[in-house]
């Protein structure tokens, strides 16, 4: 029994060493993703003022 549990550990901590860094890397992905969509918006914002200025 004791045998089972024993190796059945580096088996969880393969698991888990696997699963860690796929959770940091969707944490990744969707703050880049937000970043990407808040970029977006400012560049749109700084085109809009740039235009008000050459319209005046």
């Amino acid at each position: 029994m004791q045998v089972d549990s024993i190796s059945a550990l580096p088996i969880l901590g393969l698991f888990f060493f696997n699963i860690i860094p796929l959770v940091i890397a969707a944490i990744a992905v969707v703050y880049l993703f937000k970043l990407m969509k808040e970029r977006n918006h400012l560049l749109k914002e700084i085109a809009r003022r740039l235009e008000k200025l050459d319209k005046d």
